[in-house]
């Protein structure tokens, strides 16, 4: 009996461990994510919703401010320097990465450098000369870009200053894109090595990206007061975006005789720089030594001749003449700064940008599913390049666009490269070699529709291609402080819209009456619009389409709607739309804060009792000349 007991539990034992290695071996293995983002960029699920987008979408951010002014991050924010999941590998000029190694079967070739038989390696410093169609080129600073090309024995180069604003955001918005540029050997010469003495003044890195406790005190120290300046010669101005608007396109100079800012020089008086300087330089000993506890509490003597050395040093605050611009993607973080590319990047420069308290990188991709795009001001500070304090998106207040998986995927691998090959550039070296260039570029804010910025001190509107309508041109700024984000459905027709190109002007420059709707009900009561009917007619009164509406009121999706429909017939979309409903015109204004070449008008309509407006009888319409017409 007990044999047969023993016989019975070994049976059982063995058919136990069976059914568990049968469960094993049938257990489906665990996937392995291959995509592009397994080092670089936690995707978060957003791959399936945009597979196959180009270009960015729009998401929500609680860190953005009520207002274009941008979001500040002088040293002051409480967030937290942990590095994101977007530290890269052997960025930066060879830094190590802080991401968990991948597995052997996932793990990416690394970037080679590309070689080629010209005479000129990739990555090689050079200057330009004795261009003859682009003169305005001759003196400039940039890097190889790619491998030589034997036929047209040109090199393609990579400029350290450019105009790295989409075309479409500024008032040269009918502007094309410019193309890759490319360099005969005979209009380029090698760039001068460095001298050591300069290359010693080259300020540390710390913090993965960040200036010195005491070199990033005085640099906002310095920053605040120029934005304090400027905004004294502006009457008191708080908008983050004109004080950068004004302070930059007059750093040198005043306004003053007319014409653009280059001309305007020397015929005003002092600009933004020597004013700063001139203050600086003359402060009352009391606050001079309240001035350098603050700066270096633990050996405050000396603190303020750091302020003045840099006011004076054209490594530092003498050169922000010569400083880069415009939209970037914020794609990486490495040991010594965080990588960024320009939007507008034809020769795919990439530039390596030093924090003040906290890394850029960790401020702004510590919660973004990919690669953020920011309006940034990169300026020299002894051999690096930092950003200014004041940050500012490109669509308005309270979103942030981020690329789209394949964008993702292409700004990964430009960073890559560029370090691989060398091309990463971390300094303005045209102020630091024997002979360089001390010329920068005119600075070029963005000018948006809906809540763009509006430059003080110009003639300058945030959309100077569209001409505004007879009787909206006053209309005050929208306040989106208490907007809630775009829904899904909103986005998703609001990119729609994006795709499709706006209705040409006419000869003269100015809209024709098809790149102007107006979205106007038949009557704002039940009594006046029972059936709730809504026309949409062109600036001459002519009626485009009608529709019904749910309530009383249209909605925003309810007018995006009949607007899509109609733009995908006629494949255009209108420049210029009028509203007569206040709500759903603010709430189109903050959704369309993104899209290039429009804008969003409140209109006031003067209702006459009889037919609906069909013809051009119909009155309120922007771009009529009547007196009911768009008003204030």
């Amino acid at each position: 009996m007990e044999t047969k007991q023993v016989v019975y539990i070994f049976c059982t034992l063995v058919l136990a461990l069976c059914v568990h290695l049968v469960l094993k071996i049938l257990k489906p293995k665990e996937k392995i994510d291959t995509t592009v983002f397994e080092d670089v960029l936690d995707d978060q699920g957003w791959a399936a919703e945009d597979e196959g987008k180009e270009g960015a979408a729009a998401v929500t951010s609680s860190s953005s401010s009520s207002s274009r002014g941008g979001i500040d991050i002088d040293g002051t924010s409480t967030l937290t320097t942990t590095t994101p999941t977007a530290a890269s590998s052997s960025l930066a000029a060879g830094a190590s990465t802080t991401a968990t190694p991948a597995s052997p079967t996932t793990t990416k070739k690394p970037f080679q450098k590309r070689t080629d038989d010209g005479p000129y390696e990739i990555g090689d410093r050079v200057i330009l000369k004795g261009l003859l169609s682009a003169t305005e080129l001759n003196g400039r600073h940039g890097c190889v870009a790619d491998v030589w090309n034997k036929k047209t024995e040109r090199y393609p180069i990579a400029l350290d200053l450019t105009t790295t604003t989409s075309p479409a955001s500024t008032a040269t918005a009918n502007a094309k894109p410019p193309k890759p540029l490319s360099v005969k050997i005979c209009n380029m010469e090698r760039e001068p090595p460095i001298p050591v003495e300069i290359e010693t003044r080259r300020v540390d890195v710390v913090n993965n990206g960040c200036l010195p406790e005491v070199e990033g005190r005085v640099f906002s120290f310095i920053f605040n007061s120029f934005r304090g300046s400027v905004s004294g010669a502006l009457k008191g101005e708080k908008d983050g975006a004109k004080l950068a608007a004004f302070g930059w396109t007059f750093w040198n100079h005043q306004p003053g005789g007319g014409g653009d800012a280059k001309q305007q020089e020397g015929k005003g008086g002092k600009g933004i720089y020597p004013s700063l300087k001139e203050f600086l330089f003359q402060m009352d000993p009391a606050k001079v030594e309240e001035l350098e506890k603050q700066l270096n509490p633990e050996s405050p003597k000396g603190s303020y001749e750091k302020v003045k050395q840099a006011l004076d040093s054209p490594l530092a605050v003498a050169s922000w003449n010569v400083r880069i611009h415009g939209e970037f993607w914020i794609v990486a973080m490495g040991p010594q700064g965080t990588l960024v590319v320009p939007v507008h990047n034809p020769n795919k420069q990439v530039y390596c940008v030093l924090g003040i308290k906290v890394p850029l990188g960790a401020q702004v991709m510590g919660k973004m599913p990919r690669p953020p795009k920011f309006e940034l001001t990169l300026v020299p500070w002894y051999g690096r390049l930092v950003h200014d304090p004041l940050l500012m998106t490109t669509t308005g207040s309270n979103q942030i666009e981020v690329a789209s998986p394949q964008l993702a995927k292409e700004l990964v691998d430009t960073v890559q490269l560029a370090a691989a090959e060398g091309r990463v550039v971390s300094r303005l070296a045209q102020l630091e070699v024997p002979g360089g260039s001390k010329e920068g570029l005119p600075y070029k804010p963005n000018m948006r529709g809906g809540g763009g910025v509006l430059m003080s001190g110009s003639n300058s509107s945030n959309s100077s291609n569209i001409n505004r309508p007879p009787g909206a041109t006053n209309q005050p700024p929208p306040d989106f402080s208490k907007m809630e984000p775009a829904t899904q459905e909103e986005r998703i027709l609001i990119d729609n819209l994006a795709d499709f190109d706006v209705f040409p002007p006419g000869p003269d420059g100015k809209q024709t009456p098809m790149g102007i709707w107006n979205f106007i009900r038949q009557g704002e009561t039940e009594q006046d619009n029972p059936k709730r009917l809504a026309f949409v007619l062109a600036a001459n009164g002519s009626k485009i389409t009608d529709y019904a509406t749910e309530c009383l009121a249209p909605t925003p999706v309810e007018l995006l709607k009949v607007m899509l429909s109609v733009v995908t017939k006629l494949q255009k979309r209108p420049a210029v739309i009028g509203i007569d409903d206040p709500k759903c015109c603010l709430r189109l204004q903050f959704l369309t804060q993104g899209m290039k070449n429009v804008r969003v008008l409140q209109i006031n309509v003067t209702r006459k009792k009889g037919p609906a407006p069909s013809t051009s009888s119909g009155t309120g319409t922007l771009g009529t000349a009547g007196p009911a017409a768009a008003q204030k």
